[in-house]
């Protein structure tokens, strides 16, 4: 295969045609084996295709070659890839030493010192990796740099509001940058800042293609829309206790003064009160729904969203806990059943605090 058959194996590689680009290289790779370049494309694109030890064998077989850098790279990447963060800071190293002016390498040096357990180290290589993509004078050198320094105070759970600003500065300087908009809604949210994040996110989902989908941002949409939806269920369904409540038959019904009657003398009064709840309960219900999940009409905003919503436990149990929540005000409505009521807040309540052991899993 000619040098020009290389070529359109590293321009298949660029746009995501791994495996196409693959068949192309072993051919060449068939008739010369002992081609460097040939040996290095495979190698890069077995990393890319997941395969970390075929790749780290490639990657050795040319990293005495003038290919050395490269090959550095991809070995730091396979070997982090297998678990072995001390073997890819070796490598890494390497790379920075033959590449002191390239800020990438920074960047992945900061994300081996992460998986090292380095945190305070990975978040200063980042922010050289800044320092040196500012000294080149391209801007967009500099804006994917600010970018990897966000992931990695991320990650790292380094200062939200430093994240926050480096992703709005990347942005700022590259708008359509989708990689810088999904970073600034993790740091939006990471600032407790849930509105502009569900803004951020929704915005990237609508420019993404449906099938290529940022799982991660779909991801923090799910969570936002949920922690929207069950947090206003839960604010609104207290008024409604005491609506039922309102007056002193409701209060005697619930809670009777003769502690020796076994059962509950519903009085009409009691009965219309629970009625009226149940339907309000009903309304809310339909209403909040409505207005929290209205960004979802757009199908380019629905797709993703719910393909990771249906991957999401705590979303199927909150699902649940709401569905109980609309039986009850069923029940009121229909029975005038008063003590159906009062359990609508405490199903909210678990959902809410339910809400908040789902952030953990959330990626940084």
């Amino acid at each position: 295969m000619s040098e020009e058959g290389l070529a359109r194996a590293g321009e298949l590689a660029q746009v995501g045609e791994v495996a196409r680009a693959q068949q192309l290289v072993r051919s060449h790779l068939a008739e010369h084996p002992d081609d460097a370049r040939g040996v290095f494309l495979h190698a890069h694109l077995s990393l890319m295709a997941g395969d970390a030890a075929e790749a780290e064998r490639a990657a050795l077989l040319v990293a005495g070659t003038e290919l050395r850098e490269g090959a550095a790279r991809i070995l730091t990447g396979a070997l982090l890839a297998q678990g072995r963060p001390d073997e890819a800071a070796e490598w890494a190293r390497v790379a920075l030493a033959l590449a002191p002016e390239d800020w990438s390498t920074y960047l992945m040096y900061a994300s081996v010192q992460e998986a090292q357990g380095d945190r305070q180290g990975a978040q200063v290589s980042a922010h050289e990796g800044v320092e040196v993509a500012t000294r080149s004078g391209d801007p967009a050198d500099r804006a994917r740099a600010l970018v990897g320094y966000a992931r990695i105070l991320l990650s790292t759970r380094g200062r939200p509001q430093l994240a926050l600003q480096a992703a709005e500065e990347a942005l700022s300087t590259e708008p359509s940058d989708l990689e810088a908009a999904s970073v600034l809604a993790l740091a939006q949210l990471a600032s407790r800042r849930a509105g502009p994040a569900l803004a951020t996110s929704l915005s990237v989902l609508r420019q993404t293609p449906l099938d290529a989908g940022l799982p991660v941002v779909a991801r923090y949409a799910v969570h936002i829309l949920l922690g929207r939806f069950v947090g206003r269920l839960l604010l609104l369904s207290i008024p409604l206790v005491y609506v039922l409540l309102g007056g002193g038959e409701a209060l005697d019904a619930v809670w009777p003064s003769d502690a020796t009657n076994s059962g509950f003398d519903l009085s009409p009064g009691v009965a219309v009160a629970s009625r009226v709840a149940g339907a309000l309960g009903l309304g809310v219900v339909a209403l909040v729904g409505r207005w929290t999940f209205g960004p979802l009409i757009d199908p380019a905003v629905r797709t993703p969203v719910l393909r990771y919503a249906r991957r999401r436990v705590s979303a199927w149990i909150q699902a649940v806990l709401v569905g109980l929540a609309v039986l009850l005000y069923l029940v009121a409505l229909v029975l005038g059943f008063p003590f159906a009521i009062p359990m609508v807040p405490m199903l909210m309540l678990f959902a809410w605090i339910l809400q908040g052991y789902a952030a953990w899993g959330l990626p940084r």
